[in-house]
């Protein structure tokens, strides 16, 4: 399916039916990445697995950045009349889940990210060498994208008021000390790294994470809905 948000055109696979889940990728790739979870997940939940602008599906050729990728899901949001959404993100979608719970605050229902980094430190120092030389080399707004990296603050973090999972691999690209961080600056957030895995390992065609997310979710929606009847 496509949807037309923000001056550009969203593609998306809907699957399922119960309370809405979106899940959203990272940087290069396309929602295919989580083929292996999307069928359990949406023995639960409707399931939207969406392919960011300039990617996948959706409209190439427009202008990337984490600010109009955000812009982009509070829209489809709203297009779609989603009540309360759960997210899961991956690496950039988990950047901008962040920058999305921070912003609008009473969009989400729960978070989740996996690899996710407030700023270009939080990388591992052989990672930001790698992708400011790829940058260097390659004009593609993707690969100026991931140089540049995100500036989300400590302050920006502490408006996130949904619970909050942050995971990361052992050996991800992205510091362990800089996740805690993370995690920590977010109110009652949780943690988990997981052993032995990488940025991506757990997460790009592989069901390891959805332990992790199915229990995530049915306590946080737990919760929710008792909140809501109160």
């Amino acid at each position: 399916m496509r949807i037309a948000v923000n001056g550009t055109e969203l593609y998306y696979r809907a699957l399922g039916q119960g309370r809405p889940l979106i899940l959203l990728h990272g940087n290069g790739e396309s929602g295919r990445i989580f083929d292996q979870i999307v069928g359990p997940l949406a023995r639960d939940y409707r399931v939207y697995a969406v392919d960011s602008r300039g990617h996948g599906q959706s409209s190439r050729g427009v202008p990337v950045d984490y600010r109009l990728m955000t812009q982009d899901i509070a829209q489809l949001i709203e297009e779609l009349d989603l009540e309360k959404p759960a997210l899961y993100g991956f690496s950039d979608g988990g950047i901008v889940g962040l920058m999305l719970a921070s912003q609008y605050p009473d969009l989400l229902s729960c978070l989740a990210v996996s690899g996710a980094n407030a700023n270009q430190q939080g990388l591992r120092a052989r990672w930001q060498l790698a992708y400011g030389v790829r940058a260097a080399f390659d004009p593609d707004p993707l690969a100026q994208m991931l140089a540049r990296g995100p500036h989300i603050t400590k302050q920006e973090l502490g408006r996130i008021q949904i619970p909050v999972l942050a995971t990361a691999g052992q050996y991800d690209a992205v510091r362990e000390q800089h996740t805690r961080w993370l995690a920590q600056a977010i109110p009652g957030a949780q943690l988990a790294v997981v052993p032995g895995a990488t940025h991506s390992s757990y997460i790009v065609h592989s069901k390891a994470i959805y332990g992790y997310l199915r229990d995530f979710l049915a306590e946080c929606l737990q919760t929710a809905e008792g909140g809501d009847e109160a």
